[in-house]
């Protein structure tokens, strides 16, 4: 339900054949046009009481791609997968990796996978990446934010939020609902989720929490501005390609000092969320192996770029102390 409104507060994609846009996320507006069987929200999962039972039915009545057998490319499009499970195709009938590779044919606004993927935000700067992943630990990793956050949004209709896409991706948290925008909701949410940061308590050694990673984004939404707001306003109108590019290029070196990334405790799976470290300097205790990182940074949030900074990081400064260890 908060999905568009996540679209929304990282709407990010002002531009279009290279040209910068009073629109704020092109991304969302060529979403709206791919195959709705597979993108999109998700229907099914809005009735009461659902859960990832009504997300299963939902995958096995979406149309198929292919499969494989032998190495070769078996091309069954437009088959449902519960008629391939059912009756097959050509004589095949499906294993565990065809289920695979049919979920991951599907690209709604939220995926479930082996992790629940938030997909409806667009690719942001070095200040605002960590706050996507940071925002949602807020509202999932705390059971009082949950809560509030499932009854703020309780009574948000399937056909409403729907509503929002056609219209968000021009005005970004400007877009109305409700008598006022999605930027008085995205105030509600930011507060929730700010909550749940303060109460998981994981700090840095300065004693500074998780919230810190909300700060860029709590100043846009009480502006009622989206990253895409703060692009136009550095280049200003009618830029040329040259100065669009320039304005854009970002160093990994004034990347990697923003970077973070879950680091699960001992024996868990990801999901703690600290501020930056560096090889020379890591603390034993938040040490963590590369294949940790690895399966962090790419379960949570690696369409950001943040593993690719951290590789940076990496690949200049040796390995981390826990790979040179025995």
């Amino acid at each position: 339900k908060l999905a568009p409104l996540n679209a929304a507060l990282f709407a990010n994609s002002p531009f279009y054949e290279g040209e910068l846009t009073e629109n704020a996320s092109y991304r969302s507006r060529v979403w709206l046009d791919v195959d709705n069987s597979r993108s999109g929200l998700v229907a099914p999962i809005w009735q009461a009481g659902a859960g990832y039972k009504e997300y299963i039915e939902w995958a096995l009545d979406a149309p198929m791609f292919l499969f494989k057998r032998a190495g070769k490319v078996v091309d069954n499009r437009g088959q449902a997968f519960r008629d391939f499970w059912k009756n097959g195709f050509q004589g095949h009938f499906p294993t565990h990796g065809d289920w695979e590779t049919h979920l991951n044919t599907l690209f709604p606004e939220v995926r479930l996978k082996k992790t629940i993927e938030i997909r409806s935000a667009d690719a942001q700067g070095n200040d605002t990446a960590i706050a996507l992943p940071a925002l949602w630990t807020g509202l999932l990793y705390d059971s009082q934010a949950l809560a509030e956050a499932n009854a703020l949004v309780a009574d948000f209709s399937f056909d409403e939020i729907s509503a929002l896409r056609p219209v968000l991706w021009q005005k970004g948290l400007q877009t109305p609902f409700r008598g006022g925008t999605l930027a008085d909701v995205a105030s509600d949410v930011l507060r929730i989720a700010a909550g749940g940061l303060e109460r998981r308590a994981i700090r840095d050694t300065s004693g500074v929490d998780e919230r810190v990673f909300l700060a860029t984004l709590k100043d846009l939404v009480a502006a009622g501005k989206t990253p895409a707001d703060r692009v136009r306003e550095r280049l200003g109108e009618n830029p040329a390609k040259a100065d669009i590019l320039a304005a854009l290029a970002l160093e990994p070196a004034q990347f990697v000092p923003q970077f973070a990334y879950f680091v699960p405790p001992e024996g868990t799976e990801c999901g703690t969320l600290r501020r930056p470290w560096f090889p020379a300097t890591a603390p034993p205790s938040v040490a963590s192996s590369s294949k940790t990182l690895r399966r962090c940074a790419s379960s949570s949030f690696s369409r950001l770029g943040e593993f690719r900074a951290w590789r940076w990081w990496r690949q200049r400064t040796g390995p981390m102390r826990s790979e040179s260890s025995p």
